[in-house]
């Protein structure tokens, strides 16, 4: 149930937005409608949606975060503006 309030506070509330960044600058904001858990989970499932760990050769600082691809995201934008 953790995740599932996560999920809800973080992508259910009023959406998503993300900034895309193209040689450095921001070059678009993608805006998204708001995601349900049970969504969330499907993409996860898919594997669209992936647990990275962080960890890797020369981090000082491990971290874990849920990540998905800029092709995901932009696919799920409901607006983009440049």
């Amino acid at each position: 149930m953790k995740r599932r309030k996560r999920v809800k506070d973080k992508f259910g509330q009023n959406g998503w937005v993300k900034f895309h960044v193209k040689n450095g600058v921001f070059s678009e904001l993608w805006i998204g409608e708001p995601l349900t858990y049970e969504i969330w989970i499907n993409l996860v499932r898919t594997g669209e949606i992936f647990f990275d760990c962080g960890m890797y050769q020369g981090n000082n600082r491990p971290y874990c975060q849920w990540r998905a691809t800029n092709t995901l995201w932009k696919s799920w934008a409901s607006e983009i503006i440049d």
